[in-house]
């Protein structure tokens, strides 16, 4: 069976559903990063939808994706499996399952005389599954860097924190999101 998988050519389809799943939430048991979590006010759910936003706006820019929709969480047990993401894809008429998580640190440059600083970093890791054959035709880990300074609306740290972060993450989910539509308009 391993033969007639490595030696098939896995077909773009010329109009694509895509399911997105975010799975930073069920790896947040190993990520030691300062995440927070994204559901305890009204800036953090902004943030989120912000993310969600980032993707199926890249996504949607691809003359062959026909439709983008987002697998909610109840229909993920915690613990999941390849397996059953595409019997829920399955459910949903995709063709392809987009799975995508992320980390994100930062660094305090304090300053005495000048505007503190911050670099975070945001790892985002993708695969794009073919529900059809179950292949992984795309897969990919990008970690995007950004530097900052405080501003007047970062009030407290918390808030500048929260700022550089977000950028990151946004950088590079929309990094991986542009990457994997040029996968899909080849």
């Amino acid at each position: 069976m391993l033969g007639g998988i490595l030696s098939s050519k896995l077909l773009v389809q010329d109009s694509a559903k895509i399911a997105i799943l975010d799975f930073t939430n069920f790896t947040k048991k190993n990520n030691k990063s300062y995440d927070y979590d994204y559901w305890i006010d009204e800036d953090n759910l902004k943030i989120q939808q912000g993310y969600i936003d980032t993707i199926t706006s890249s996504l949607s820019k691809s003359g062959n994706v026909e439709k983008v929709m987002l697998i909610p969480s109840m229909l993920i047990n915690k613990e999941t499996s390849i397996t059953e993401l595409r019997e829920v894809s399955v459910r949903l008429q995709a063709d392809y399952l987009f799975v995508y998580s992320f980390t994100s640190d930062i660094y305090y440059d304090y300053k005495a005389f000048d505007k503190d600083e911050i670099k975070a970093f945001a790892t985002c890791e993708a695969i794009l599954i073919d529900i059809r054959t179950g292949l992984i035709p795309y897969s990919k880990i990008i970690t995007k860097e950004v530097k900052a300074t405080k501003i007047k609306t970062d009030i407290t740290n918390e808030d500048f924190r929260k700022r550089v972060i977000n950028i990151a993450v946004t950088e590079a989910l929309k990094s991986v999101s542009n990457e994997i539509v040029i996968y899909l308009n080849n």
